[in-house]
């Protein structure tokens, strides 16, 4: 981690496009800075990840396979602004522009929920656009993190 960071995670982005919300950009590997007055963002890196810019006069506009995903203002003093606003921590975002890379299963959202019941977690999925699981079959085992969760206290073993 970079000196001053307390963290590195994912943030998700609402982008305006022409006066309307667009769908949501996910940023992952983003450095948590709490003394930056302000959000950077590097054009390097996002070059690194597919992510095409072009600008005239003051405007920038990020794509990504051909479609604009979000754009940039830049002031007199070269400045840039980006039109839209950082989603709070909390916030669970219903639709992102991201690509699964694991197999989408029950137990894989289970854990991505914060271990939430099963049931929740099916009825949760069925909110989110895109998004399919793939095997909707219930895990065979315990889940070692609800249980744990779940306990008041330290198992004491009699000897």
């Amino acid at each position: 981690m970079l000196s001053g960071s307390e963290g590195v995670g994912v943030c998700w982005f609402e982008p305006m496009l022409q006066g309307s919300p667009a769908p949501l950009v996910r940023f992952s590997n983003v450095l948590y800075v709490p003394q930056l007055a302000s959000n950077l963002l590097s054009l390097f890196t996002l070059t690194a990840l597919g992510y095409t810019f072009t600008g005239t006069g003051h405007s920038l506009a990020f794509s990504k396979d051909g479609q604009v995903l979000f754009q940039a203002t830049v002031s007199g003093r070269r400045i840039g602004q980006l039109l839209g606003r950082t989603l709070p921590a909390l916030h669970a975002p219903q639709t992102a522009y991201a690509a699964a890379v694991a197999p989408l299963t029950l137990q894989l959202w289970h854990e991505r929920l914060n271990h939430r019941a099963l049931d929740a977690v099916e009825r949760a999925v069925q909110h989110v656009e895109g998004l399919t699981i793939k095997s909707k079959a219930r895990p065979q085992h315990h889940c070692p993190a609800c249980a744990a969760g779940k306990q008041h206290r330290v198992c004491l073993s009699s000897s």
